[in-house]
Order: C-alpha cells, then sequence, then structure tokens
C-alpha cells in the first residue's frame, strides 16, 4: 500500500521492500494457480492466475512509489534544493495505476468465487474497475481504496467459506478439507489487514500491523497452492 506518508518514522524504507517480497509471493501464487489451471482444465484457476497477476502488478507500483517516496526524504533531508523527482504527474498515473490493479485483483478474485464466467461481463468489470479507481484517486484518500478492498476480501471469505465447488474439489482430491480451511484462513488475513490500515489515522503502527497480516496471509495461500501442486 502507498501510505508511506503516515507510517511510522523507523518503517520507512521497510515497506518498500515488503512491497517487493509481496509481489514475488503474489507472482508464485499466480504462477502455482497457471500451472494447476494447465494440470486440471479448470478454468477458475486461470482466473486466479490473471488476479494475482494483478495484484502483482499492484505490489510493483507500490514497490516503486514506496522507495520513490523514501528517496524524496532523504533528498529533502541532503539537500533543501527540489531535485528533478517531483513530478506529479508520475505520482497521479502511479497511484492510478496502484488503485485500478489492486481493485481489478480482488473484484476478479471475487467474481471467481461466485463462478461467473461469462465473457459478457468483462465490460462491466472494467466499468467497475475504471470508474471505483478514477473517484479513489480523485477523492485524495488512500483509506477508500483500503475500504474497498475491505469490502472485497469480507465477500470472498464468505464465499471461500459458503462455496458449494469447494465438495467438488474435494471429491477430485484438488482440495483436502485442511487445504480449504488454510485458503480461508489466507484471506482472512489479508482482510484483517485491510482492516488494520483503516486505524491508520489513529495509529502509525497500524500499517506495521496490516503488513504483518499480509505477509503471512500472502505465504500461507502460497504454501496452499504448492500443496496442491505437490499432489
Amino acid at each position: 500500500m502507498i501510505f508511506s506518508g503516515v507510517s511510522p518514522q523507523w518503517f520507512l524504507g521497510f515497506d518498500a521492500l515488503l512491497a517487493i517480497l509481496f509481489f514475488v509471493i503474489t507472482g508464485v501464487i499466480g504462477w502455482f494457480a497457471f500451472k494447476i489451471y494447465r494440470f486440471t482444465g479448470q478454468r477458475r484457476y486461470l482466473w486466479w492466475s490473471v488476479g494475482f497477476g494483478s495484484l502483482t502488478a499492484a505490489y510493483a507500483v507500490s514497490a516503486f512509489a514506496n522507495y520513490y517516496l523514501f528517496a524524496r526524504i532523504i533528498q529533502t533531508v541532503s539537500s533543501p534544493v527540489p531535485g528533478a523527482l517531483d513530478f506529479n504527474w508520475l505520482h497521479l498515473l502511479g497511484h492510478l495505476a496502484h488503485t485500478g490493479f489492486f481493485i481489478a485483483g480482488y473484484l476478479l478474485l471475487a467474481m471467481v468465487m461466485l463462478r461467473f464466467d461469462d465473457t459478457r461481463l468483462i465490460t462491466l468489470f472494467t466499468s467497475i474497475v475504471a470508474l471505483l479507481s478514477i473517484a479513489i484517486v480523485l477523492s485524495g484518500s488512500p483509506l477508500l481504496l483500503t475500504l474497498t478492498n475491505a469490502v472485497l476480501l469480507g465477500h470472498i471469505v464468505m464465499f471461500v467459506w459458503l462455496n458449494p465447488q469447494a465438495r467438488h474439489e474435494q471429491k477430485t482430491k484438488l482440495l483436502r478439507p485442511g487445504l480449504q480451511k488454510n485458503v480461508i484462513a489466507s484471506f482472512l488475513l489479508l482482510f484483517l489487514g485491510q482492516l488494520s490500515y483503516l486505524l491508520l489515522p489513529l495509529a502509525g503502527v497500524a500499517y506495521v500491523i496490516g503488513h504483518a497480516f499480509e505477509l503471512v496471509g500472502f505465504g500461507l495461500l502460497a504454501t496452499n497452492m504448492f500443496l496442491i501442486l505437490r499432489k
């Protein structure tokens, strides 16, 4: 997340490193999902790979943005003269890309949980992502993106919990009950991470707690996908 301006002073720079780590982990999850799709032919795993690919792109932008902000702080301390990094249009485009990729990724994952597989939804999906992204960027509040992600992740947790296709996957030995619980736990941790970010106006340490929840959530999900592939 691009929240470096409100993160604890001692955490500056670490958020950029964590964004790179999240970039790697979500990329691995997307790659695992694509391999499962190639192995099983189940199209929902293909959309899982696309969804996590979008999150990977979001974290790539986030890592660059956090590094950019950290570099600006160092530059300001070392020299009071504004440098060549002051490009408002670059920040705006980065914020828009970061927002769009996050919403697209989580919205697509939520749709996959509902087993939506109609190409006519592409237009609706694109319109929703574009409108939400523009609205969030124009609002100037990064917490609005967090709230949107929290709502989508909350629905994903509910969909996974109640998802009837888990029974089908258990019959085909793709997903044992234990692994299904891991998926629920993974998305629940990601959901808790977004809720932590919502507490940023009250305490900067919520930024660190949110990253911790996300790190464990993505790590657990990557492990889960690896265990599926090993079967």
